[in-house]
């Protein structure tokens, strides 16, 4: 693990916030120079579920695309947690209006119906995403080889 170099009485959090930015290049954790926890990133990738997420939502939308998580039956609500639907929002698929109330962005549409390609891997700190690999991916790709997307669009 690469240490920070610097007297620790001296470094202010800022410093400490970008050298552990530069350390999360190339590495999955480090020890916080400021109270030696070791601090880790996790690397999410834009899996199966959470592609299926995403076309459920695209499906609950209502008129106004607004998806109100807490008036949907329990099963739905449990199926779209499992499937790490929050998650959407680091490739910023999904956006929120409010606890709860998510909605599909112009770019998750975009993902959803057209084929863009979005990094396949989000690196995620703190529960948010602070970078992305360099590999892309579809919704078809992310879904994978077991699914069939036109199937599953009809359905």
């Amino acid at each position: 693990m690469k240490k920070f170099t610097k007297d620790p009485t001296k470094v202010t959090l800022e410093g400490a916030k970008k050298w552990l930015r530069a350390v999360f290049k190339s590495k999955d954790f480090a020890e916080c120079p400021c109270c030696a926890q070791t601090v880790k990133h996790y690397k999410r990738k834009l899996n199966s579920g959470m592609a299926r997420a995403l076309i459920m939502l695209f499906r609950l939308a209502g008129v106004d695309g607004w998806v109100d998580v807490s008036v949907l039956s329990k099963e739905q609500r449990l199926d779209l947690q499992h499937l790490e639907y929050t998650r959407l929002r680091y490739w910023k698929l999904i956006e929120a209006q409010a606890k709860g109330v998510w909605r599909l962005t112009p770019r998750g549409r975009d993902f959803l119906l057209n084929g863009t390609r979005v990094p396949h891997t989000a690196f995620e700190y703190n529960k948010r995403a602070f970078g992305f690999s360099d590999d892309y991916t579809t919704l078809k790709e992310a879904l994978g080889d077991h699914f069939d997307y036109d199937e599953l669009m009809r359905s």
